[in-house]
């Protein structure tokens, strides 16, 4: 995710799209926040909105959609442009250590990774 920034997936007949933000930190790796590593976040949404699949592209700290050019936070939530105050519809999902995940559910895939 670190690299690509955006992923663009189908799952079953939906697209989806996630969006990765470099700025979150570790809680975990030092008292002090400022300190800490970054370690990222990510989010995924459906890509449809009034009935198009857009497609993005990350644009500096924010994502742009190649269908109209308005601006996407990493919240899911336009910012400027014609989809201003529109919100993705966001997905279900949680962002775990992939070590305390695979210890549960150790048949998981993940992403990527053959």
């Amino acid at each position: 995710m670190a690299k690509k920034q955006v992923v663009h997936e189908t799952i079953g007949k939906t697209n989806i799209v996630i969006f990765y933000h470099d700025g979150m930190v570790s809680v975990l790796d030092e008292d002090d926040l400022a300190s800490s590593k970054k370690v990222g976040s990510a989010a995924p949404f459906v890509t449809k909105v009034e009935g198009v699949n857009l497609t993005f592209k990350k644009a500096g700290r924010y994502f742009k959609d190649d269908q109209t050019g308005s601006i996407w936070d990493i919240t899911g939530y336009c910012k400027e442009g014609k989809h201003q105050g529109v919100q993705l519809d966001i997905l279900p999902h949680t962002n775990h250590f992939a070590f305390a995940y695979l210890a549960f559910f150790p048949k998981a895939e993940i992403y990527g990774q053959k």
